[in-house]
């Protein structure tokens, strides 16, 4: 079900590099660094993460890039056929801006996805979790224009808007209890939907940034929850079985009249809430060529309880209870220069999930996770030109699968990601 995605009330921002649906390190330079990147700016990319830093860099410099991630997924069934996710490669934009406007004030833009989760079940008529999700795509692009202040000489301040274009996509086999009860077996098959929704969200975001020399420097950003009420189309195809469709309810109708009524082209909407995030970090270069930052990072899932999605036929809405936790993250990363136009990266990270048991579905199978990075990066010809890596591994984790089942395990899940970043960065 759409039971980790979509909010009938989920409040809180998003994971560092990943907790749940968020992925942090939307830059090169700060993903082939553990994505720790909050005392940092050096780059355009501080637009996003680390916007009061954008008052340090002179002129107008712009960054184009992306990043590309791949995951690769199993659901090891208690009983049941085993089965692999397909491996699907998700690409994201990362654009960046900044530009000195006059003394001590500096405007600049970004436009990321840190939002998405993608997730496609091979063998999806036979996967124990075809009710609750065989293929799913959440997406959250943000446009986020930012304006920064140097009050003092030594601390600079800054705060933007945040506009989230959010959308989703699921498809799933459909079922009823009343239905399923009268085969006796168990869930039974009767339609197969998909669903795609969309939305528009606006939020805030501010910062703070301390450079008392050009040694060290510190940063701190808080990013507001986003809701985003989405709305859009479900579309079914009957799937039932004649010998199902024959069948009558409680009521004397025929399960075929039922099916015909109800699983009908119609809208869906539900509500979305990106939880809020906060974010610190220092960045100390203990010698020229060398510089050492550590990131330390909260996200405000305590808020996310439930998962409500509603539809034109009120017979099929459903709600979902979530009861995620705050969850933390904390980065660290190295980045050498020695002289020439090179540069070498290396990090990690470790993010702790938000979600409980009963929330660890084939839509989210979340799980604490760690990762290691590196990059490098080169000046050529006026340009700077980065890449990083990123393996992340996540723990092993049971969870449930059948519907309604919030209690016992039907099997683990298991996942690694693979992410890779690049960005061209040009100075005027």
């Amino acid at each position: 079900m759409l039971a980790a995605l979509l909010a009938g009330h989920l409040v809180g921002p998003g994971p560092a590099a990943a907790q749940a649906f968020l992925r942090w390190d939307q830059a090169a330079r700060a993903l082939g660094m553990g994505g720790a990147a909050a005392g940092l700016a050096d780059d355009p990319s501080a637009a996003f993460l680390n916007p009061a830093g954008i008052v340090w860099l002179p002129g107008t410099q712009i960054q184009v890039g992306g990043v590309l991630g791949a995951q690769d997924a199993s659901f090891d069934a208690f009983g049941a056929a085993d089965v692999d996710a397909e491996t699907r490669f998700a690409a994201s934009p990362a654009f960046y801006a900044t530009h000195a406007i006059a003394a001590a004030w500096t405007g600049g833009l970004s436009l990321t996805e840190p939002w998405r989760a993608e997730v496609e079940w091979g063998d999806a008529a036979d996967f124990v979790g075809r009710f609750r999700a065989t293929d799913a795509s959440l997406r959250g692009l943000v446009f986020n224009p930012v304006l920064a202040w140097r009050p003092l000489p030594e601390w600079s301040v800054a705060a933007g808007i945040a506009v989230v274009e959010a959308s989703f996509h699921l498809e799933r086999f459909e079922q009823n209890p009343r239905i399923s009860a009268l085969g006796g077996a168990g869930p039974i098959a009767l339609a197969f939907g998909t669903m795609d929704l969309e939305s528009t969200g606006i939020g805030w975001n501010a910062g703070a940034h301390w450079r008392p020399n050009d040694e060290l420097s510190a940063g701190v950003q808080f990013r507001s929850r986003v809701t985003a009420t989405l709305s859009g189309t479900a579309d079914f195809t009957l799937v039932a079985s004649e010998e199902v469709r024959q069948l009558r309810l409680p009521s004397g109708e025929r399960v075929g009249v039922f099916l015909d009524r109800t699983y009908v082209a119609q809208t869906a909407r539900s509500r979305f809430v990106f939880p809020a995030i906060l974010v610190g970090g220092v960045a100390w270069s203990p010698i020229p060529t060398v510089v050492l930052d550590a990131d330390v990072q909260w996200t405000g899932w305590d808020t996310v309880e439930e998962i409500a999605i509603a539809f034109e036929d009120t017979v099929l809405g459903d709600t979902t209870p979530l009861d995620y936790g705050d969850a933390w993250s904390v980065r660290v990363g190295a980045e050498a220069h020695p002289e020439g136009p090179y540069r070498f990266r290396v990090g990690f990270a470790r993010e702790w999930s938000p979600a409980p048991f009963g929330a660890v579905t084939p839509l989210l199978p979340d799980a604490d996770r760690s990762a290691v990075t590196f990059g490098g990066g080169a000046r050529w010809r006026g340009f700077d030109v980065d890449v990083g890596y990123r393996l992340t591994v996540l723990e092993d984790r049971e969870g449930v699968a059948f519907p309604l089942n919030a209690t016992d395990a039907d099997g683990v899940y298991e996942s690694v990601e693979h992410t890779v970043a690049a960005a061209v960065t040009r100075r005027f």
